[in-house]
């Protein structure tokens, strides 16, 4: 009974609690045109994933918040800006080759979020990173994309 109590009922609950924390992966398509963001996919996989995620800031990430029905945020992060598309990346459109390992901008264009799904996760907010690294909300007023209607429309488990 000791051995259960030192070695195995911790590592049930830690079990219990990694289970409760995420409960499989989002994918997320985003398109986006110009300043608009507009989610064309939603899809829960049953593996839980870690979320794609930008390992260093910069002053023109895209900052991201799920909040649930009361506008409590349940999880946020960046990722890279997807309008800079990287000279790897323009081989072989028209570019002119003396500006072909220049970042260049994409007006359009999509881009995927991929985030572990939490219980009650609801709405999407997508944001711009201003130059003094404080968040700023795309559009006036700021859109919250509902994500329960996606996640309701098919077969997630």
């Amino acid at each position: 009974m000791i051995f259960f109590k030192k070695l195995i009922l911790p590592v049930l609950l830690s079990v219990v609690a990694l289970s409760a924390v995420a409960d499989g992966t989002l994918l997320i398509k985003v398109h986006y045109q110009g300043e608009q963001y507009d989610v064309v996919s939603v899809k829960r996989i049953p593996q839980t994933f870690n979320s794609f995620q930008s390992s260093s800031e910069a002053s023109d990430d895209v900052m991201f918040r799920f909040s649930d029905n009361l506008d409590t945020t349940l999880a946020e992060g960046r990722v890279k800006n997807p309008r800079q598309v990287r000279p790897v990346l323009l081989d072989g459109l028209n570019v002119d080759q003396d500006h072909t390992h220049e970042n260049q901008n994409a007006s359009e264009g999509v881009f995927m979020l991929r985030y572990p799904y939490k219980e009650g996760l609801r709405f999407l907010q997508l944001m711009d990173v201003k130059q003094d690294n404080t968040p700023s909300f795309r559009s006036a007023p700021a859109v919250k994309i509902d994500l329960d209607s996606y996640l309701k429309g098919s077969n997630n488990p």
